[in-house]
Formats: structure tokens, sequence, C-alpha cells
């Protein structure tokens, strides 16, 4: 994205899994609103810093590594976004596997649990867990993250 130069040039830009690997964030956000034509549209993907499985798993969790020089939460993110001269910023975090991953680090024995949730692994029934990942999602902790916002049409420099 460095090598891209102008201004105003795509009514939609979308980054997988690009922002943990930026140098400078803001400075990431800020070419992504000059090359987005106004009233255009940013898609981000990227992890979340507060997602389940990478809180419950810490350095075994394979978000950690390699290694990645960013982490936000749709809180942070969207300071990031609105500070870059985003607005009508929708933040997600639609995950289905954080349980799994970690149910199933622990049943390979790559982490170790307390004792709750080996609890829950050993005497939680199939429904009961997909109510866990459904509460994980729908309340932003997930490990992953979704990010739509829209480039103001007002001129502005970006900080």
């Amino acid at each position: 994205m460095e090598e891209i130069e102008g201004e105003n040039l795509f009514d939609v830009v979308v980054c997988f899994d690009l922002l943990p690997h930026a140098f400078d964030p803001t400075d990431f956000f800020n070419k992504i609103n000059a090359i987005t034509k106004p009233k255009g549209w940013a898609f981000v993907t990227t992890l979340n810093g507060l997602g389940f499985d990478t809180l419950v798993m810490g350095r075994e969790s394979k978000a950690i590594s390699p290694p990645h020089l960013n982490f936000f939460n749709p809180a942070s993110l969207g300071t990031l976004l609105q500070k870059c001269g985003f607005v009508n910023i929708a933040i997600t975090t639609p995950g289905e596997l954080d349980w799994d991953i970690v149910e199933s680090a622990f049943l390979r024995n790559e982490i170790r649990l307390e004792k709750w949730w080996q609890t829950v692994i050993r005497y939680a029934n199939p429904a009961a867990k997909a109510k866990l990942q459904g509460w994980i999602s729908s309340n932003n902790f997930s490990s992953y993250m979704w990010a739509i916002a829209n480039k103001t049409t007002k001129v502005q420099k970006n900080v």
C-alpha cells in the first residue's frame, strides 16, 4: 500500500490482516483515507487483542506467534479510524471458532487451563458450548475483527 500514489482513487479499500504488520497504524489509516474517495468505504480485518482465545491461550495463541506489531480491540480500532477521518464506523467480531480453538489446544495438551475451563470442556454439552461461542462473538470478544467505515466528505488534515 505504501506504493500507491494519489488521492480519492477508490470507492472501497479492503485490507485483510495487514494492520498487525503496519509499522505506524495512524499512517496506515491516513493512507487508506487518502486513496478512498469522499463517501467511500474502508473494510479492514484484524486481530482483536481482547479476543477470547488470545487471552486464554496467551503466548500459545497462534495470534501472538508469529509476533505481530499491533493489537487493537473494538474500541481502540474505532478511535483510530475516527482520528484518521472515518465516520459511520461499525466493528464486529463475528468469530465462530474461538471456543473450538481453546478446547482443541487443551485436548492436544498444548495449553494449560484454569479448572473452570477444564470443567466446561469436560461437562458442557455442545449446545452450551455453542451458546458460549455466541456470547463471545456477540459481545466483541472473538479474536478476529471486521471494521467498516465511511470516509467523511469534509476535506481535513489527518494527524
